[in-house]
């Protein structure tokens, strides 16, 4: 795999992967449409993490992705694009993203971890992971950083081996905690301040997909990861 000028180049077939960045002036819009820079975002959130604000598809340089052992989900808005679809008799349905659920089989075929904290509850998504192979499910959490505690004494691991994807409010405890904290793109700029990285792709549209490969290039297993499904 060569290096080359704004990111590394993947194996044929794969794009050309994110690159490590350092200080940004990127601005960020706010929800009543203001926008807020960089500098303002940093002075709100003073205890966040001294990432620079993320870029779509770019990693802050200080994170280790491989030191990542645990990738830690949301659901709604990372899993899924955050629709909850309700039939007449109240049964919720979840529209889930078939490469995120490779990338997710790949990652735990490789030995790693995988943990899913909601704050909601729901068959759906205890169905979708069992069908993936996802052992530890934390569902109805009010509190996602004493379901991070939780998830790391029962695998004896480190906040800075946690990988976590959130996109709203409850997600920020946990993201200013963990070694990776990534976001997709439709998020809020407060959530955006305290993450290392913000995918391309949307939530439910390849979002933890992107971020699965990602890690995977930092820790050199991308290529041991598609031989799983390829023999190479």
């Amino acid at each position: 795999m060569s290096e080359a000028a704004g990111g590394r180049r993947g194996p044929a077939g794969y794009p050309k992967f994110p690159s490590f960045t350092g200080d940004s002036c990127m601005m960020v819009r706010a929800r009543n449409g203001h926008a807020l820079s960089g500098a303002k975002i940093r002075q709100m959130h003073a205890s966040t993490p001294p990432f620079s604000l993320p870029q779509p598809g770019r990693v802050d340089k200080l994170v280790n992705l491989p030191g990542v052992v645990l990738l830690a989900l949301d659901v709604d808005g990372v899993l899924t694009d955050g629709s909850i679809n309700l039939d007449d008799h109240g049964v919720e349905t979840k529209r889930f993203n078939v490469r995120d659920g490779q990338g997710i089989a790949a990652w735990l075929g490789l030995g790693l971890e995988v943990a899913v904290i909601t704050r909601r509850a729901g068959k759906c998504i205890e169905h979708r992971c069992r069908e993936l192979g996802i052992t530890r499910l934390v569902q109805g959490s009010k509190d996602k950083s004493a379901a991070l505690d939780e998830l790391l004494a029962s695998t004896g691991l480190s906040e800075r081996e946690v990988a976590y994807i959130g996109d709203d409010w409850p997600d920020v405890p946990v993201l200013r905690r963990v070694g990776v904290p990534i976001c997709p793109p439709k998020t809020d700029a407060l959530v955006a301040a305290a993450c290392a990285m913000m995918t391309r792709a949307q939530g439910g549209d390849g979002a933890v997909r992107e971020a699965i490969e990602t890690i995977l290039v930092g820790k050199g297993m991308l290529e041991r990861a598609a031989g799983l499904y390829t023999g190479d």
